[in-house]
């Protein structure tokens, strides 16, 4: 038991067999999962997990995340604000503007303040994006630029009025400044003309170092902003003076390579920056200056920006001052430095991390602190053999029910109590949990909560209950962090239809693989507690099953149910139930599987296979694959799958490592010795195919031999293969070839593979 509880959390989110290509992308083939537990990120509602309602916390979420968790189980809530500015960075918030300029707002503010001024020309599209030399890109034009234009511009209009020759020329010369946005060095018609009133000829100044800066030609511009700020008159002067820093940091990041900064313009930007800082008579453009030396210390310095961050975010501060702080935050995070650590950062990396390291680490902090986020680290990390673990579950104990960080301790206190053996006490928890505490949980909490029941089952009726999950979401690709949830619209329709259906998870459908005789399969299957979609899979994966392993008693008892659950196999199924007992009953059953590619002695886990089951599916996931641990994986997908476990050897022993107590001995020796006769069967094709060839031999006159034997060929195309492979291929092929050369069947067949 201890085995398989301490692996949950790995296991149960890795699911199914169908393959199904990604629209939005251009190369694969991706393949869609069915998600049972989000280990990336909370799957409760986001402005919930905001506020504070948790559910399961689990290691592998993403430092935003977990970030959120920690100031929770801390004592440290976020208030109204900060929930609003973590929303606005998930992308998630409603009715509220987020604290960072958005670049397309701002221009439509500087087009309607355009707007207001008769007589110039219609304004065209401005591009503020920059391509280098090197073909990386940056914005040029920020959205505080539009946004300072449209500001001056209805001042200066209640100062001169939106009609005046001043304001025309005013808008004109701003024209021409964002004209140089995209790059290419534009003409910059901009001069100082005699006559204009002293504020506009401050504002063309200002207009014409713009205008360079935007070209790329920041010698100028340089130049130009110095002489602005030297200009005590000028309104412009502390905007001048921080320009003249951004101009080093553009210098500083352009000069390096890609993600990179020149240090020596760096340099200089912070010495610019520090000037600024310390000149009250610039204190306008003090925050902005200090979110450009955060910016320059977190890639000049790491190490102490990230213990800055680690101070800054556990208090409150301006909301864009939060969200830049945050963006900063998980960049740090990507590769953070253990070099003493914040209490924030040595709490994500240590809990985030798993090993007999973490866990001294964290039973350390717990002892000196005795703070709930390291006893959640312990409790996370550590097993029933542990010597401290009575003094940690006394502690767990007293955990409040109202406390954020409840659920989680409820959740490996079970796990606990059951690696304990301590099952009729888990059991109540379980119980209590999920009606109880059923609010508190998000759709992966009560997966959890019934994987754990599940393997605390006393009767068949007791597993079947739990065998069947509701997923969370659906998986596209190898990107662990791109899913989606079932029903949206851009899936292909064979996953929408799975949208609100319960599936087996991997744990589920190794029990019933592997653990469970073909008795205990056919009783479930009988039984109507499994949704219809899982049953009727089961009915044919047991008698297809009972077939291989020539357990023609329980394969008839079968095949009626089968009829019912699979009634495109009606007439198929009732050959062989007519045919006479022995190798001609065996030969109708395997003449079924060859029509039909969906059939197979296991069962899938997740979505499963959608194409039907008499037709192939176009990336070979038909009949099966040797079942030598790795289930029903084709070859090149192996790699794709078995990157979620430890090992194959692992993978090969799921099932066992459930008590199962439910199953007598005698039931769980016939489902050993049933599953070791199907991993000598091996590969689908193989197999279908000898048996086909050795039935030609004595029976060439049986009328199904050569669509068998065409379709046995079939299948070494389009189903799993190794190297018997070819050779059985080619046998199949030149006896359909040599004994029936008028077939159609043979025509159908004009290779082997």
């Amino acid at each position: 038991m201890k085995n398989k509880t301490v692996s949950i959390l790995t296991s149960i989110s890795v699911i199914t067999v169908l393959l199904m290509p990604m629209p939005a992308l251009s190369c694969g083939p991706f393949f869609s999962d069915a998600v049972f537990v989000s280990l990336s990120g909370t799957d409760m509602p986001l402005e919930e997990y905001a506020h504070g309602r948790l559910g399961i916390v689990l290691p592998g979420y993403k430092t935003s995340h977990l970030y959120v968790a920690y100031r929770y189980l801390a004592g440290l809530p976020l208030d109204k604000e900060e929930q609003k500015v973590m929303l606005s960075f998930w992308g998630e918030a409603k009715d509220y503007r987020s604290p960072i300029p958005d670049v397309s707002e701002a221009k439509k503010g500087w087009f309607d303040a355009r707007s207001k001024v008769p007589g110039l020309p219609a304004a065209g599209a401005i591009k503020t994006y920059q391509q280098t030399k090197t073909y990386a890109g940056y914005d040029n034009c920020l959205a505080d630029s539009f946004g300072t234009a449209a500001r001056t511009l209805n001042k200066r209009i209640q100062t001169f009025g939106a009609g005046s020759p001043e304001m025309k020329a005013w808008a004109l010369a701003q024209d021409a400044v964002f004209s140089n946005c995209s790059g290419g060095r534009n003409i910059i018609p901009l001069t100082i003309e005699p006559g204009l009133k002293a504020a506009i000829q401050k504002d063309r100044a200002y207009q014409i170092a713009s205008a360079y800066f935007y070209a790329g030609d920041f010698d100028k511009a340089g130049q130009l902003f110095r002489e602005i700020v030297k200009d005590q008159s000028s309104p412009w002067r502390p905007t001048a003076a921080y320009v003249v820093a951004r101009i080093f940091l553009r210098e500083a990041t352009l000069n390096a390579d890609y993600c990179q900064i020149d240090r020596a313009w760096a340099v200089r930007a912070k010495a610019e920056l520090l000037s600024i800082l310390v000149d009250s008579s610039l204190k306008d453009v003090h925050p902005a200056a200090q979110r450009m030396m955060d910016f320059l210390r977190f890639r000049l310095y790491p190490e102490e920006r990230g213990r800055e961050l680690d101070h800054a975010l556990m208090k409150k501060g301006p909301p864009r001052e939060m969200y830049q702080n945050i963006v900063d935050y998980t960049l740090f995070m990507r590769s953070p430095s253990w070099n003493n650590p914040g209490p924030l950062t040595d709490w994500v990396l240590t809990f985030g991390a798993d090993g007999e390291k973490q866990l001294a680490a964290s039973l350390k902090k717990w002892e000196e602190t005795a703070s709930l986020p390291w006893l959640v680290a312990v409790l996370t990390k550590i097993d029933a053999n542990h010597p401290k673990l009575q003094k940690v579950l006394a502690a767990a104990n007293a955990v409040d029910k109202r406390s954020p960080g409840y659920l989680t301790v409820l959740f490996h206190r079970t796990r606990l109590q059951m690696e304990s053996g301590k099952f009729d006490e888990a059991r109540a928890m379980i119980e209590s949990a999920l009606t109880r505490d059923k609010n508190m949980m998000s759709p992966s909490a009560r997966n959890l909560f019934l994987n754990l029941r599940l393997q605390l089952a006393r009767n068949l009726d007791e597993f079947l209950r739990d065998a069947a999950l509701a997923p969370v979401a659906v998986q596209y690709g190898d990107d662990v962090y791109s899913w989606s949830r079932p029903g949206e619209s851009y899936l292909p329709d064979t996953v929408k239809k799975m949208a609100g259906k319960k599936l087996l998870d991997r744990d589920a459908a190794d029990i019933l693989n592997k653990a469970m005789s073909l008795n205990l399969m056919k009783e479930a299957a009988q039984k109507t507690l499994l949704p219809v979609n899982i049953r009727r899979q089961l009915a044919l994966a047991a008698w297809t099953r009972a077939v291989l392993v020539d357990d023609e008693k329980t394969a008839l008892e079968l095949a009626a149910l089968v009829e019912t659950l699979v009634p495109e196999a009606k007439e198929e199924l009732k050959a062989y139930r007519s045919a006479e007992s022995g190798a001609a009953r065996k030969f109708a059953g395997i003449f079924l599987m060859l029509k039909y590619p969906g059939a197979r002695p296991i069962m899938d886990w997740g979505i499963g296979r959608t194409t039907a089951l008499d037709r192939i599916d176009d990336f070979r996931d038909n009949w099966w694959c040797a079942l030598k641990g790795d289930l029903n994986l084709p070859n090149f997908l192996k790699p794709y799958y078995l990157k979620h476990v430890d090992s194959p050897e692992k993978l090969a022993l799921a099932g066992e490592s459930f008590s199962l107590a439910f199953v007598n001995d005698s039931e769980k020796k016939a489902g050993r010795d049933e599953w070791k006769k199907l991993s000598f069967i091996g590969t689908g094709p193989n197999y279908l195919g000898k048996q086909v060839i050795a039935w030609a031999e004595k029976h060439p006159d049986d009328p199904r031999v050569p669509e068998a034997l065409h379709l046995a060929v079939k299948s070494t195309r389009y189903g799993c293969t190794d190297d018997d492979t070819s050779k059985i291929s080619k046998d199949a092929f030149k006896l359909l070839h040599k004994q029936y050369p008028k077939s159609p069947w043979t025509k159908k067949t004009p290779y082997s593979y």
